[in-house]
């Protein structure tokens, strides 16, 4: 009994535990945006340039299409994050990365040691992967997040079924199947990650071309999150440091990359993890960017 009651008990914990998170999130968010609108329309009669940059910035914020760099690396700083360990056996084997998918996003739009495409291709990249990095990105596959999610876990559990049936382990495939329902009712609640390692290798040579050949992409997923996944980014709506409530497409992108030679880390094995954010959690962050940015504080 305990066996078939366990999964059910991790799913009413996990699901418990992220709808107070998102929950708490919202309310905090709300807190932000109607201390920004104070502000915006007392700057209207003291300050209406101020006024209307905040504005401005606010509405960049939302999708940072064509917004200046000194927002976008405010915004991304609310929407990215990423805690890993680089494993392997280079020379920064060992060291944590609180702020991976930053790091990522930051060679991807020029800002590091990787160089992306220069000319009409760099700046459609440049674009594409600050739309990706956004937090109405993270609304849109928030909310597509526990429609999707389901369907694919029940691909994952079908696809281990299969590979216990065939490596002759039936008693695990039974344990599987009974968890089923289970695992599908966890990820509309909590999220799923799609495996799409068989499509790295397709987008492997645009890495290693972006880091003279210093770089190799073996991993690649997505997760879609749940109806109360909260995400996890640097500076979130509430939570710790590292650890706080938003989210963005880019942020729910998995990767596995290796470094070689001729990088200076050559050895060293970096897994940024897929984080799943939800629709409540991903609007939280999307409210709370708002609001900030209408009070003028996101800038500092």
């Amino acid at each position: 009994m305990t066996e078939l009651l366990g999964p059910w008990q991790q799913v009413l914990t996990t699901t418990t535990g992220n709808a107070q998170t998102v929950f708490a999130a919202s309310q905090q968010a709300l807190t932000t945006l109607s201390g920004g609108i104070a502000v915006e329309f007392s700057q209207l009669l003291t300050s209406p340039a101020t006024a209307f940059g905040n504005l401005q910035n606010a509405l960049q914020s939302v999708a940072l299409v064509g917004a200046p760099s000194a927002l976008q690396s405010a915004v991304v700083n609310h929407t990215l994050g990423g805690v890993t360990t680089i494993a392997g056996d280079g020379p920064d084997a060992g060291t944590l990365v609180p702020d991976v998918h930053l790091h990522i996003y930051q060679g991807l739009v020029g800002v590091g040691d990787f160089a992306p495409p220069t000319g009409p291709a760099g700046q459609f990249v440049s674009a594409l992967t600050n739309f990706a990095a956004s937090p109405l990105s993270g609304v849109l596959i928030g909310f597509a997040g526990p429609i999707v999610s389901p369907g694919v876990q029940l691909l994952n559990n079908a696809g281990a079924i299969a590979t216990d049936l065939t490596g002759g382990n039936p008693a695990a495939a039974l344990t599987e199947l009974i968890n089923t329902p289970a695992d599908l009712t966890n990820a509309f609640f909590n999220g799923a990650t799609l495996n799409l390692d068989p499509l790295a290798p397709v987008f492997s040579p645009f890495v290693s071309a972006g880091d003279a050949g210093g770089e190799q992409l073996t991993g690649l997923s997505i997760a879609f999150g749940g109806l109360f996944s909260p995400g996890q980014v640097i500076n979130g709506v509430n939570g710790p440091m590292y650890y706080g409530t938003g989210g963005s497409l880019f942020n729910s992108l998995g990767m596995d990359l290796s470094l070689i030679p001729p990088d200076d880390g050559a050895g060293d094995i970096i897994h940024v993890p897929a984080i799943p954010v939800g629709p409540i959690g991903a609007t939280a962050g999307l409210i709370d960017i708002f609001g900030q940015a209408l009070g003028g504080s996101l800038l500092g």
